[in-house]
């Protein structure tokens, strides 16, 4: 391989896999024998077959839109898959130049690798995903969580990661690497190609050399270099000759290992990268045909996955510039990262400039506190950008968020488009923090020259420790910096207390051996001493800080590395030195009371174990009073509960309510953890116990205060006053000037005209609250707002209201100042004033004391259960009430109002409830704003239906005489009463199919016209809905013809036939007049089977069995078309699994069953074939047996042919429950039999019968010919 690329490591890379796996290659070898077996049976095929074309869905994730100074774009992209699409299918450009000696080996494969169009949400994509700048997926280990949480479903996606630096260890000329077929790789969702992005067909050097991707997607579909092994080895393909591994022909013809010529321009060679890849082999291509069989590999081709990735479709689609969007490093919950969206193929929005409106042109899913806001460029772009903060934004929070298109977007609707959704990963950061962590100590000296560590957070957490040579120091930091001596690659001695981050002088290391150094020959500062080293590190590509302490010897020949600290923020600098003891934060120190002001405490405070990795030790549910913590302070009425947020964070809550609750009760509350909560016990906390402060309020009710007068004049043209009620209530009157009066608010706002700075003069009885105009005082000196200027002259010689707002605990209340002012506006005071102390609720101007409204009492509630409504009733107390407020709540215990009635109501109807669901209630008075307190609460339960209603005819006249459905057949004659109960009697219906009706009346003289009507109960809640109503007012004199097609349902249920003298019968209840009424039983059902004439399928038996599951295989059947595979359930008998056109089926493991039992038939269009013999399967031993135990359900008939007396054999089945049909050629039922094991066929016509037997959950059908 070229100097320019290093080689690619996939023997090595997939070699750590199976060490680490021995399943993994186990299922190796196992598929190696499938794919000779796969090939053999290509080769023994005479006949020709329509070639079959692969298509397989990929994505492309970018790890960095710049590599090695190359643009990594979209359009790149797309063009090197084309040209890797070429090299597959032969239409590459050289393909025809081959070596002669090699042409008659060519071999292509009809496979398509396409962009996915869809992603694994549904939503638009280019198939190309850009991420943050990272490396190190090229490993075989290290990396697989982070692999797994970037990559697509593998089932459904190919996933290639384009990397700069495939090893993270400072090597920019890797060209690749990829994985063989592997279930465990596709289950943890980390099989994959890794390639470097420098190497892209528009970036390479050599557009020969970017042909290296084709080689990686070879080894993806199990391809072997041509060279493995060198002369003795084999790539397990027989018509690539061996080479010798040194790659020194190039793209010159020539000879190796045994004089063999060697395929130099073999695409799973190196000698072809150096500026001549052109070919696979046949042998290569049935290898890669067999790899798409692989459990690993079969799911991405199947047709059903094609839709749901969108590869073919070629319709309109949006696309995302941006699909991954990270938190900003403030990590306050925010994005700032814009997305551009276009349209492709022709379509347009509807706007080309503005924004789209929410509701009206899209919908989204985004975390609560973000707003999508897409604004519009062009008709045919938008840009998404985030406004707000998440409100939750840990990285426990990380979500993917949507937004779908609606018509009004989009000029013409959504006619046209593939897709209507885009959706977009959202990246949070976990809360930043100082972590120490005393590590096992790393030990170097001559004894043990080299021992690798790793850090516990970061894009690249591997370092080392190395005595290079005696008295020659070093730690291996994979291209990570170090705090070093200036213009050298000496590590500096860092003191307590130092602060490590951007300012400190950060040093990489170079190449091998020039890694950076403790100690040298000419460097011997750390002699004998210990200190610290700086470090730095990244965090999805963001830069952070830390440090190791490091002890070295007096004789510089050995160190130990004994713990490290590191700063999640990043550009943030930590400190040397810092404690290993866990900080315990408390985020709120301070609770206060409910606004409903009843003693409750709804807030709650977080305890975090902040440092140093300290963690609880347990990670959800509550932690025991008494067991792990104690407290003390909690009130009476309250309880503390600590709720585990993970397993370092407790949410302290309350529940009840406190039974004193004012001020004076304001409470201490002290938590202390126990040895039992903390992992490592509380010595490792800096402090054990943390205190909320409880805080609680005063009744709410409106004060009155006369305070002394506040007073600005001539004589004194300022005074300032604070009300103390709130926040901050600190004003001040002013006479800013003689006829220029003003008031001070400090930023507050006071009712005033609108559009001004004009304070109102408000009347008595004015209310003060959010629907006032407030207006607000000017930013600065001198446009405080103004109670009388030269313009503005409506307070001289007046007295009257000032309203203002005010804060309390950051809740707005209401109050007003009661002013007089002097004629000419000279001066004015302050007389007294009233506040509000209820949150949001108004005050009216001058009233100085609060409303009292008496509480309903005595509520009653009575449920009508045949009207599906509840009757409330109670005693009303209230002589100033303006209404009565009805409150209702459901299963989930959450009150609402759903009527506002006359304040003198006593009494309210709830209609419209649903059968079986409990109503709970509680009312209230109010008068105006002022509400009362609420009356007793009650509930009633409307009762489900527990029977069918009744129903009564007079058939004296008229009368069901015989009911044919389908196959089914009752001869009932003139029943008692008018209807009759045939329950006992099951109709088969078999849903989505026509099902033919045959309704015959009988009649006691002359025949009338009858009107018929079939009803269905599908939903079971013994109830006949019009919706369910399936024959509709047939009539005949006779016999009435109709037919219906069943909706799906399951299981069984009730059929009522309706027959009505004169008119369609519109109800399936009460009395219908003259006429019948039957009732049956109804199940949903299959069709008849087609009669049996193909051959058994033989030799059941596996083509390889694997951890992940097994293929199936017979031999195939003439004139079969397909083959259908059933496996035998416990629970539900023989369930069809799957088709097969050819002679396997690959079967997963399902679940955590290990043993399957499986039976194959043949089929064609119009025929089919007997069941097989069944084979059991075991996944954990690998093999296959019949079980010791036959536990197969199944039944037989003899003789067969029959003359006089067919007999029947039941293996597993019991006999008395057993349901035997038979039908004619015709479909028609000939006969239903129950506990019999023989019939007499004397009397049935000469020929082919097919018989059915069932139990419920056992279905067998046979062939029987009557002679």
């Amino acid at each position: 391989m070229s100097a320019q690329g290093l080689p690619c490591r996939t023997t090595e890379e997939n070699a750590k896999v199976y060490r680490a796996n021995p399943n993994s290659l186990q299922e190796k070898k196992d598929f190696d024998a499938f794919t000779k077996k796969f090939t053999l049976q290509r080769k023994s095929k005479t006949a020709k077959t329509e070639a079959v074309t692969y298509t397989i869905p990929v994505v492309f994730h970018i790890y960095g839109d710049v590599q090695s100074g190359k643009t990594i774009t979209y359009e790149k992209i797309v063009n090197h898959l084309a040209q890797l699409n070429d090299d597959f299918n032969g239409r590459n450009a050289d393909y025809q130049t081959v070596e002669p000696f090699f042409q008659p080996r060519r071999g292509t494969l009809n496979v398509e690798f396409k962009l996915a169009k869809k992603d694994p949400n549904g939503g638009c994509t280019t198939g190309v995903v850009f991420h943050p700048a990272k490396n190190g997926y090229g490993n075989g280990g290290g990396y697989d969580d982070q692999i797994a949480a970037d990559a697509w479903d593998n089932t459904k996606y190919m996933n290639v990661y384009i990397q700069n630096d495939l090893y993270n260890d400072g090597a920019l000329n890797n060209s690749g690497v990829a994985w063989y077929p592997n279930s465990d790789m596709t289950a943890s969702n980390t099989a994959r190609v890794v390639f470097n992005g420098a190497y892209l067909y528009d970036n390479s050097y050599s557009k020969e050399f970017s042909a290296t991707l084709t080689h990686e997607f070879g080894h993806f579909l199990n391809l072997i270099h041509t060279f493995e092994g060198g002369c003795t080895g084999t790539d397990e393909v027989s018509d690539t000759p061996a080479e010798d591994g040194l790659h020194t022909l190039a793209c010159t013809p020539g000879t190796n290992c045994s004089g063999d010529k060697v395929n130099f321009e073999n695409y799973m060679g190196y000698n072809g990268a150096q500026g001549c890849y052109k070919m696979y082999t046949q042998g290569q291509i049935d290898r890669m045909l067999a790899a798409l069989q692989h459990p690993a590999r079969i799911t991405l081709w199947q047709p059903q996955n094609l839709i749901d990735t969108g590869v073919n479709s070629t319709e309109s689609s949006l696309m995302a510039s941006v699909t991954t969007l990270k938190e900003t490093v403030v990590n306050d919950g925010a994005f700032n990262t814009p997305s551009i969206i276009t349209l492709s193929g022709g379509k347009t929005f509807a706007l080309s400039s503005g924004t789209l409106s929410a509701g009206t042109h899209f919908t989204h899913a985004f975390p609560a506190g973000i707003t999508p806001i897409l604004t519009v460029n062009s008709n045919g772009q938008v840009t998404l950008t985030l406004s707000g903060k998440a409100l939750s934004h840990a990285a426990a929070q990380n979500a993917t968020a949507g937004i779908t298109f609606l018509p009004a977007a989009f000029t013409g609707g959504t006619t046209g488009l593939s897709c209507t959704s885009l959706f977009f990963n959202l990246k949070f950061t976990d809360p930043y923090g100082i972590f120490f962590v005393d590590m096992p100590d790393v030990n170097i000296s001559s004894s043990l020259t080299w021992k690798p560590f790793d850090i516990a957070k970061g894009d690249d957490t591997s370092f080392g420790g190395w005595r290079y040579a005696a008295n020659a120091l070093k730690i291996e930091t994979y291209a990570k910096k170090l705090v070093c001596e200036a213009g050298s690659r000496n590590i500096s001695l860092l003191g307590q207390n130092t602060a490590v981050g951007p300012a400190s002088n950060m040093t990489a290391p170079g190449a091998y051996p020039n890694q950076l150094d403790i100690r040298t020959s000419t460097y011997t500062a750390w002699e004998g001493k210990s200190g610290y080293v700086g470090f730095e590190y990244q965090i999805e590509g963001q830069t952070c800080y830390g440090w190791f302490k490091v002890n070295v010897a007096a004789n510089g020949d050995s160190f130990t590395i004994s713990e490290y600290a590191y700063n999640t923020q990043p550009n943030t600098p930590i400190y040397t030195g810092m404690s290993n003891k866990t900080a315990v934060t408390l985020s709120e120190s301070i609770l206060y009371e409910a606004e409903a002001n009843d003693g409750g405490v709804t807030t709650t405070s977080l305890i975090s174990l902040s440092t140093n990795n300290g963690t609880f030790t347990k990670s959800s549910g509550s932690f025991t009073a008494g067991t792990d913590y104690t407290v003390s302070g909690v009130l009476a009425g309250l309880t503390a509960v600590l709720t585990l947020q993970g397993n370092n964070k407790a949410v302290v809550s309350f529940t009840g309510k406190a039974t004193a609750h004012i001020p004076a009760n304001d409470a201490a509350v002290i938590i202390t953890f126990k040895d039992a909560a903390i992992t490592g016990g509380i010595s490792t906390l800096d402090n054990a116990s943390k205190t909320i402060n409880l805080k609680f309020d005063a009744p709410y009710g409106i004060f009155y205060v006369n305070n002394p007068d506040y007073v600005a004049s001539s004589a004194q043209t300022w005074q300032y006053f604070d009300l103390a009620i709130g926040d901050n209530t600190e004003y001040g009157v002013w006479q800013f000037a003689p006829g220029a009066l003003k008031m001070e608010t400090y930023g507050k706002r006071l009712v005033g005209q609108a559009g001004t700075r004009n304070i109102s003069l408000l009347t008595q009885g004015t209310s003060i609250g959010a629907s006032s105009n407030f207006v607000t005082p000017g930013a600065a000196y001198p446009d405080q707002l103004d109670l009388r200027t030269s313009s503005y002259t409506a307070w001289d010689n007046q007295t009257g209201y000032v309203g203002f707002e005010y804060k309390s605990r950051g809740r707005t209340c209401y109050g007003w100042m009661h002013v007089k002012v002097e004629a000419g506006g000279v001066g004015y005071t302050v007389l007294d004033f009233a506040y509000n102390t209820k949150p949001n609720e108004p005050i009216l101007a001058g009233n100085q004391t609060s409303a009292t409204v008496l509480a309903p009492s005595n509520l009653t509630a009575t449920a009508n259960n045949s009207s599906l409504e509840v009757q409330l009733a109670w005693t009303n107390n209230a002589v100033n009430a303006t209404n009565i407020v009805v409150e209702r709540a459901g299963a989930d215990n959450v009150f609402a109002e759903i009527a506002t009635l006359a304040s003198t109501a006593v009494t309210y109807t709830n209609t419209g409830l649903t059968a079986g669901s409990t109503y709970k209630y509680k009312i209230r008075a109010k008068a105006n704003t002022v509400y009362s307190a609420y009356s007793n609460e009650v509930s009633a339960t409307i009762t489900a239906n527990s029977a069918y209603c009744t129903t009564q005819a007079d058939n004296k006249y008229e009368y069901i005489n015989s009911v044919t459905i389908g196959s089914f057949n009752n001869v009932s004659g003139k029943n008692t009463g008018g209807y009759a109960d045939y329950t006992s009697k099951t109709i088969t219906v078999s849903p989505s199919t026509p099902t033919n009706v045959s309704l015959t009346a009988g009649f006691s003289g002359d025949a009338y016209t009858e009107f018929w009507g079939i009803w269905i109960d599908y939903n079971k809640n013994n109830i006949f809905e019009p919706s369910e109503k399936v024959i509709d007012g047939i009539s005949s004199n006779g016999t009435a013809t109709g037919s219906f097609t069943a909706a799906a349902f399951t299981g069984s249920t009730r059929m009522r036939i309706v027959m009505k003298y004169y008119s369609n019968p519109s109800s399936a209840c009460d009395n219908i007049a003259d006429g019948e009424v039957e009732d049956y039983t109804v199940v949903s059902g299959t069709v008849i089977p087609n009669p049996v004439t193909l051959a058994t399928p033989s030799n059941i038996g596996n083509a390889g069995v694997y951890s992940t599951g097994f293929y199936a295989s017979w031999n195939t059947v003439s004139n079969a078309t397909s083959y259908e595979v059933q496996l035998n359930n416990a629970n539900t008998g023989w369930t069809t699994f799957g088709n097969s056109s050819t002679y396997y089926l690959w079967i997963p493991k399902q679940g955590t069953q290990t043993a399957y039992q499986f039976r194959v038939r043949a089929k064609n269009a119009s025929e089919f074939s007997d069941w097989s013999a069944p084979l059991t399967i075991d996944l954990q031993n690998g093999n296959l047996g019949v079980a010791q135990v036959d536990f197969t359900k199944s039944f037989a008939m003899y003789p067969n042919p029959a003359t006089d007396v067919v007999n029947f054999e039941f293996s597993n089945l019991n006999a008395a429950n057993i349901k035997i049909t038979i039908y004619d050629h015709t479909g028609v039922v000939v006969a239903v039999l129950n506990n019999t094991v023989s019939y007499p066929v004397h009397q049935l016509r000469k020929g082919v019968y097919i018989v059915i037997a069932t139990d419920g959950s056992f279905s067998e059908s046979k062939k029987l010919l009557v002679k």
